[in-house]
């Protein structure tokens, strides 16, 4: 009699070969399917085992080609199918992905398996994974999960897993559909990870799982792979080798058999399967984990009782499974486990980062830089709605991250490496967060801004503890839960509140300081109140209380890493700060120094204790120095880090963590949670800073708005969030409500801050960075630019006239304008803190040439004057950003540049730098204050001194606000013993109006707009003549005029009269002695009167500063960025 034929496909693989083994000691006839029979170690095997040179048949076949399996299975009476595509085919023009291989696969078998008219069964080995016990609504697990159960596609976080169970469940769908009338008999064998032995020549994926837990960080993916089990399936159900077999051959001889068989015998926890491993291993070798970051709470078991209901027997229990695996690695392997090359081959999507190719790296390139492209669309979108860039980053992170097309392409390996990255962010926020406080604070306390973050902070806390027991939150309710969700419903963003109110520009106001300094307030006692119930609680036990040993080590650990950053830290930084200060190169041992005691400080409580690493960071940087550059440079790098780079990665993580699917928007609980959840952020905050300003005189509105603000949640609260659905301490969907509740928060920040502007406006007089407002008891503060040693005496008399009296003095900051060329950026220095160094030898020289000569002038009679040193170093396109940058960050009152063009030696300007030339244009063009122009035709060429006159200056006053601020300039110098000041004033000649254009002109010019201008200038005027005119200190003259021809005839008349002109750029409402100048100009930045005066055919000895008052520009308008608003 024939023996039975049995074709087993993936005969090559973990189950497969085992399989062949057994069918071969049965006394079968096996056709074995291998992908190609040129690989000798696979052929080799197969053929080594008992019985196969008479039982075991060979045959080339592969899934992208599944026509080659009707050979294979011809003459077969069943069929096992194993063969499954883990990788996909790049060179297959059939299928685009291993999904659509496998669907395709199985669909061609089960017709070979009909066309052979041999076959009576066809047996298809499933996964665990498709059968995930997950409820509808992801509030839990059922309590057993037999063979009704279902993964639902897209139902996990985890790509990877997703993927498979998506591709079994459509497989066991058409293994199971059966056609009755085929007579085809499909049973569907769903197996548990598989574990035991191997005759395989390396680890298989499913024993690196199961004894991941032995080797630490070597199968630290397959660890994971375990985790992800355990969030999928509530367990980690296991099988033994030997069983799954055994399975396999009885549900092929049990006649007239079909449908779908669960096989599993053990489903332990990740973290009891971590637990076994060490009790029983205690003088293991192995780098045994400490510990598993999954609860160890089961969410669901395992039932195979349909298959013991047909007479299956399992012979081998988790200790059995667990054991074997081990024992094979010790016995069989010799302590290769070490050996990489014994570890698995990369076959899975489960790869180190060290397996990435070159193509898989340019694509999360690829992708992390269209992550950025979109993130910045969106904000210049939502930027029309006041909305934040972190809002933009917020909503673009969650949408990709949960598009199936961007979810599909997800791997595990990349998912990991995401966590890294955003533990990693998140622990150095801590840190800066913590380096950013003074603990100073706490000995003299803000007394206002404490009692509101502590009545907000109060508030928020007992109604969160008050109502969120009767919402349904937790997973398992916890009184110990509920207090530290109350701690954090009750904190502040501070980090977040302080960029978005920078960004606002209301940082600088009194309610932003008050704000920002009850943030910081509020933040600091819910992290510290954390820290606490972290002492005393176990997050991993289910909040159970600490034994008194395990809190006393925490607390002395802290206290020993609380001391060294307080006692030790400061001595390594003064040191580093000592030995690299400002302007210098920092050395890199130096600097690395700094970063390891750092690092190593805030690292003894999680290595020692097992403290958080995230409040450990925070304490951290709490207690360590605040002063020096190291401390300096960790600030900028982190937030530069954050803003940069981590946030778009952050919220990408975030939307990859929480299946939006998994929102139960269908669900009215979700919508009870998210609404009492943001309600109880809101009332909370607004109640206590209501209450708190009654008894602090605050108005309502501005108690209002402080609330609001102090409402906002930030990056750690959205952290914790998905932490705790992680640790199934919440559902996904209840960590999907908290997101969008920090979301909302965030969302509605701009219109507070709008209507705190709003309202300021109305209260606060408009403000000015201009000459003619400034305060004469306010230091001045100027900002004059030189190209190089030729323009600084002419900056020496710009200071020497401009200082007035030496109380309160002048303030300037002498800045050097230096193209970055290829030369000199090839020279730089680069600092740690990110500024750079010119080491140059030309500029170098020319800079301290300047600073001599200044320093020489201060030295003689610079009394009153202070003097800062500045450089500009950059392109000549970018040039005028870092004017502009200086101007706003010094509020400066005025900037003065050289002209473009310089005086050669005959006395004539010559044609100049054009690249100077656009650096004015454009600084006049974004000027953040008022501006001047300075033509230089000998103006240094001689000191001014206060002994006697030796400079005679005009200030031409046509009309309009920049002659009104070359007025306001002037009045500086007019009573300047070495400067005799004449004032000429231009009028329009009415009684002498012969010609009707003229006439037809004054009309038309006569608009309510002139005569608004008209009444300030003669007001300005007529304050400055009382002052300075009347007392005989300046002179005064009168040219009345008809129109622009004799305007310029006038002015060609004073030629050689005067050393210095002063004239505006322009501003006069198109005056009638102007009109048609513009027509003549050859340098338009200079306005039509300055263009004249310095024309090439002019006076060659007559300088002229052209200026142009401030213009109101800006989100604020020109309200000032520390503006009072509050009562």
């Amino acid at each position: 009699m024939e023996k039975t034929r049995v074709c087993v496909t993936g005969g090559s693989g973990y189950l497969g070969s085992w399989l062949v083994k057994k069918l071969l000691h049965k006394g079968y006839i096996v056709h074995a399917t291998l992908r190609s029979l040129d690989e000798k170690s696979k052929v080799g095997l197969l053929k080594s085992l008992p019985n196969a040179n008479t039982g075991l048949v060979l045959f080339k076949a592969d899934i992208y080609d599944p026509n080659d399996f009707q050979a294979a299975i011809e003459g077969c009476n069943y069929v096992l199918h194993l063969a499954t595509p883990l990788q996909h085919n790049t060179k297959s023009s059939l299928y685009k992905d291993t999904r659509e291989a496998a669907i395709a696969g199985v669909k061609t078998i089960a017709d070979c398996c009909l066309k052979s008219q041999s076959v009576k069964k066809l047996i298809y080995t499933s996964s665990v994974m498709a059968s995930s016990p997950l409820k509808d609504d992801g509030s839990g697990f059922e309590s057993y999960w037999d063979e009704s159960c279902w993964t639902t596609i897209n139902d996990t976080p985890f790509t990877y897993c997703d993927d498979f169970a998506a591709e079994k469940e459509i497989l066991s769908y058409n293994a199971t559909a059966s056609d009755p009338d085929t007579g085809l008999e499909v049973v569907s064998l769903v197996c548990g990870l598989v574990g035991g032995d191997t005759i395989l020549s390396y680890l298989p994926a499913s024993m690196s799982t199961i004894i991941s837990p032995l080797f630490g960080d070597s199968l630290n993916s397959y660890y994971q792979s375990l985790q992800h089990l355990q969030e999928l399936l509530g367990c980690v159900p296991l099988v033994h080798i030997e069983d799954v077999c055994e399975a396999h051959v009885l549900c092929m001889e049990k006649p007239s058999l079909k449908g779908r068989f669960i096989c599993s015998n053990a489903d332990p926890t990740a973290k009891e399967i971590t637990e076994y491993f060490k009790n029983n291993n205690p003088n293991s070798e192995l780098e045994i984990l400490d510990d598993c970051s999954i609860i160890g709470e089961r969410g669901s078991r395992c039932s195979s009782i349909e298959l013991i209901k047909l007479g299956f027997e399992h012979k081998f229990n988790m200790a059995d499974i667990l054991d074997d695996s081990h024992k094979h690695i010790l016995m069989e392997k010799n302590g290769n486990w070490r050996n990489p090359n014994w570890l698995p081959p990369i076959i899975t999507k489960c790869t180190s980062v060290m397996g990435l190719n070159i193509t898989t790296i340019a694509t999360h390139m690829l992708g992390f830089i269209l992550l950025l492209v979109f993130c910045h669309f969106s904000y210049m979108f939502l930027r029309k709605f006041s909305q934040p860039r972190v809002v933009s980053e917020f909503i673009v992170g969650l949408v990709i991250s949960n598009l199936p097309f961007v979810r599909s392409r997800l791997s595990l390996e990349v998912l990991k490496q995401l966590k890294y990255i955003v533990e990693s962010g998140m622990v150095a926020l801590m840190f800066v967060v913590g380096l950013d406080i003074s603990p100073s604070i706490f000995i003299h306390l803000p007394v206002r801004e404490m009692k509101v973050a502590m009545s907000g902070f109060l508030t928020t806390f007992l109604l969160a503890f008050l109502v969120t027991p009767l919402l349904h939150v937790p997973i398992v309710s916890n009184t110990t839960f509920y207090l530290g969700l109350s701690f954090i419903l009750a904190g502040t963003a501070y980090p977040l509140l302080s960029r978005l109110l920078t960004d606002l520009k209301i940082a600088k106001s009194d309610i932003g300081k008050f704000v920002i300094t009850s943030a910081m307030l509020s933040d600091t006692m819910s992290i510290l109140s954390l820290s606490v119930g972290y002492i005393i609680f176990d997050i991993e036990d289910n909040f159970a209380m600490r034994k008194g040993n395990e809190i006393a080590t925490m607390i002395v650990t802290l206290l020993m890493e609380i001391f060294l950053a307080a006692m030790i830290a400061p001595v390594i930084m003064k040191w580093v700060n000592r030995a690299n200060p400002e302007g210098k190169p920092m050395k890199g041992s130096h600097l690395v120094l700094a970063l390891a005691s750092i690092i190593g400080i805030a690292s003894i409580a999680p290595l020692y204790a097992k403290f958080s690493g995230l409040l450990s960071a925070f304490l951290a940087g709490l207690f360590m120095p605040k002063e020096g550059r190291i401390s300096k440079m960790l600030i900028n790098q982190v937030k530069y880090f954050f803003t940069s780079i981590f946030y778009p990665i952050f919220f990408f993580w975030v939307g990859s963590e929480s299946n939006l699917a998994k929102f139960g928007a269908k669900q009215w609980r979700t919508w009870e949670n998210l609404i009492f959840l943001y309600s109880i952020t809101l009332i909370g905050k607004v109640a206590g800073s209501v209450m708190s300003g009654v008894l602090l005189g605050f108005h309502w509105r501005e108690s209002i708005e402080i609330g609001l603000l102090l409402s906002l949640k930030g990056q750690l609260h959205v952290y914790l969030a998905i932490l705790a659905a992680k640790m199934q301490l919440i559902t996904v969907s209840t960590s999907i409500v908290m997101v969008f509740v920090t979301l909302l928060t965030i969302i509605y920040t701009p219109t507070v801050v709008e209507k705190i502007i709003e309202r300021a406006r109305k209260r606060t007089p408009t403000q000015r960075m201009a000459l003619q407002w400034h305060h004469p008891g306010a230091e001045l503060q100027v900002l004059i630019c030189v190209h190089g040693t030729q323009n600084v005496q002419s900056a020496i008399n710009l200071m020497e006239i401009c200082q007035g009296p030496p109380e309160p003095g002048i303030m300037v900051y002498l800045t050097d304008m230096v193209e970055l060329t290829d030369k000199i950026a090839s020279t730089l220095a680069h600092e740690a803190d990110g500024t750079l160094t010119v080491t140059d030898p030309e500029v170098v020289e020319m800079r301290d040439s300047i600073t001599r000569i200044i320093e020489e002038y201060l030295d003689e009679g610079g009394e009153g004057v202070g003097l800062r040193r500045m450089i500009a170093l950059s392109t000549m396109i970018n040039m005028h950003k870092d004017i502009i940058i200086l101007g706003e960050d010094l509020m400066i009152s005025m900037i003065i540049l050289p002209f473009h063009k310089e005086q050669d030696a005959d006395g004539r300007l010559n044609a100049g730098n054009p690249g100077f030339r656009n650096i004015n244009r454009k600084v006049l063009r974004n000027a953040p204050c008022s501006i001047g122009i300075l033509v230089d035709r000998g103006f240094g060429s001689t000191r001014i001194s206060r002994s006697s006159v030796i400079i005679n200056i005009a200030v031409v006053f046509i009309g309009g606000k920049d002659d009104r601020e070359g007025l306001a300039f002037a009045e500086r110098f007019a009573r300047h013993p070495g400067v005799k000041l004449t004032v000429i004033r231009f009028l329009l000649d009415s009684n002498n109006e012969t010609s009707v254009s003229t006439r037809l002109n004054k009309a038309r010019l006569l608009t309510a707009e002139h005569e608004e201008e008209m009444k300030l200038d003669d007001e300005y005027f007529a304050d400055f003549y009382g002052k300075h005119v009347a007392g005989g200190h300046v002179s005064y003259m009168e040219k009345y005029l008809v129109n622009s021809g004799q305007t310029f005839s006038t002015l060609r008349s004073m030629e050689g009269h005067y050393t210095l002109f002063i004239v505006g750029r322009g501003g006069r409402v198109n005056s009638v002695l102007t009109k048609g100048m513009n027509d003549w100009e050859e340098c338009p930045e200079l306005g039509p009167i300055g263009d004249i005066l310095s024309a090439s055919d002019f006076s060659v000895t007559s300088s002229v500063l052209i200026i142009q008052q401030h213009s109101l520009k800006g989100e604020l308008q020109g309200l000032q960025d520390e503006f009072s608003i509050m009562q």
